[in-house]
């Protein structure tokens, strides 16, 4: 698989939301909720290695509208960060070489090193979220569910993945700079 062509091919953010099908205004809107802490948005501008983020995503996931304007932010003062976008059913056998425990989860967030090869993946949801999602709320009613994952993302603000993302990122340069 050519990450590097699936990453020249895949839609920058602001092309991804003009065609985004569902929710429009939703996306906008979360756009402008995310929050991210500033010790977090300087970790990641003060990262060298010219990383590439695919993200696999679709418009209508609820947890791609919470975390991709996370991602969007982030990579917003940090030079050496990169964002596509790629439909999970856009490129064949893609979403089936980074499933979460066996499932196709949305988003998963593929960093790509200055060759274009995968070096690794954060996603579908941030650690504690995820961990709940596995515990109680797949049990849940889906109503009830996706009530509860907005009421997280809402208090959250972008906060969770955005820290978790350059954790990754700066294991991954440091590893990458030895």
């Amino acid at each position: 698989m050519d990450y590097e062509e699936i990453f020249r091919e895949a839609r920058t953010f602001p092309r991804f939301l003009e065609t985004v099908e569902h929710q429009r205004d939703l996306w906008n809107h979360q756009l402008r909720a995310v929050r991210l802490d500033p010790s977090t948005l300087g970790r990641a501008a003060a990262l060298t290695v010219p990383w590439r983020l695919l993200a696999i995503a679709e418009d209508w996931c609820t947890d791609c509208l919470h975390i991709l304007p996370a991602v969007v932010h982030l990579i917003g003062g940090a030079p050496a960060l990169e964002l596509r976008v790629v439909g999970r059913e856009e490129v064949p056998g893609l979403m089936d070489r980074h499933l979460t425990k066996g499932a196709r989860s949305i988003p998963v967030v593929v960093i790509l090193d200055p060759r274009g090869q995968p070096v690794g993946q954060w996603g579908p949801r941030p650690r504690d979220l995820q961990q709940w999602f596995e515990t109680e709320g797949r049990n849940l009613p889906a109503e009830a569910r996706h009530r509860a994952l907005r009421r997280w993302y809402a208090s959250d603000r972008g906060r969770a993945p955005a820290k978790e993302l350059v954790e990754l990122l700066e294991k991954l340069e440091q590893d990458f700079l030895r």
